[in-house]
């Protein structure tokens, strides 16, 4: 297994993300679905980290939204 810091952009991290939310989407109503659009999302605002098995298959992912806050 192999987790590195990625792009959210690519394929197999799409992938991944449609999965999870058409899982989600499923189990729970709409109001409690939040689901964050990544495309609205700047790169550099975006932590995004994609684990590989050892095939380099992506199996997982997971993600941080750093946002300023105004004082």
């Amino acid at each position: 297994m192999r987790i590195s810091f990625e792009s959210a952009k690519q394929a197999d991290a799409i992938a991944l993300i449609a999965e999870l939310d058409a899982y989600q989407s499923a189990l729970y109503p709409p109001e409690s679905h939040h689901a964050l659009d990544l495309a609205s999302v700047a790169e550099q605002g975006l932590l995004f980290v994609l684990a590989r098995d050892h095939m380099g298959q992506a199996v997982g992912c997971g993600a941080v939204v750093f946002v300023c806050l105004p004082n």
